[in-house]
């Protein structure tokens, strides 16, 4: 083989290599997204009740994108599954819970990946779950017969509100078609979104002046926050 010919058949294969890398680094990086990563002391993974990491990323490349069940949490492996692979398809998300004994405070690196080695990461603050988005307040019209709760995130990620479940005495139904909830509410970072819900619903026609009520109100990812107030007399 001529000295010309074997230097451009190996100039070929390593512009191949590096586009391979090139695409590799992207696939892993920047076609995925975290929606939101939250430390829980119940979170409910492997049938049972724990401490734990319960995180959402989004896929928001062209392909779908393959991952190795196994999660590197400060570089150790954490095994959440039975070891094989799961697929995020383009433009849908996962949640992945994992059971891992977190302390608040610390600082945690999370890496998903690929069957070829390929990384993608993040590091987060372990902070309690109902620091990320509180009740900042409920207000009940008399006027307009409706109460609404006002959400406040304290966290960097933008979270999905899907449902508002109510509990009155005996009573705990979900009361959502009663909201202006819809398909779901955004609550953005740092920001407040307000769930207004319509008297009459499926607890009561109308409050009862006094008495207590307990609001669910549930995100598409993660867990509920649960909380009373006390109607107006």
């Amino acid at each position: 083989m001529e000295a010309k010919t074997f230097f451009a058949i190996y100039m070929m294969a390593m512009t191949i290599g590096i586009c391979a890398c090139l695409y590799a680094s992207t696939y892993t990086r920047e076609s995925l997204a975290l929606d939101y990563c939250e430390f829980a002391n119940d979170l409910f993974v492997t049938g049972g009740t724990n401490k734990g990491i319960d995180f959402t990323v989004r896929n928001t490349g062209r392909t779908s994108a393959v991952f190795i069940e196994n999660v590197l949490v400060n570089n150790a492996w954490i095994y959440p599954k039975s070891g094989g692979t799961y697929t995020i398809d383009a433009g849908k998300t996962l949640q992945i819970p994992i059971v891992c004994n977190w302390s608040f405070g610390e600082e945690y690196t999370i890496a998903l990946v690929t069957p070829q080695g390929g990384i993608f990461s993040f590091t987060t603050t372990a902070r309690p779950v109902e620091t990320l988005w509180e009740i900042d307040d409920v207000i009940w019209n008399n006027v307009d017969n409706t109460t609404s709760i006002v959400v406040k995130s304290t966290s960097e990620y933008t979270r999905k509100i899907v449902d508002l479940h109510m509990k009155s005495g005996g009573g705990n139904r979900e009361v959502t078609v009663f909201t202006d909830i819809g398909t779901g509410k955004l609550l953005y970072s740092n920001q407040t979104a307000t769930i207004v819900l319509h008297w009459p619903n499926s607890i009561a026609p109308h409050w009862t002046s006094g008495e207590e009520y307990s609001f669910y109100v549930l995100p598409e990812f993660g867990i509920m926050k649960q909380f009373n107030s006390t109607a107006p007399l």
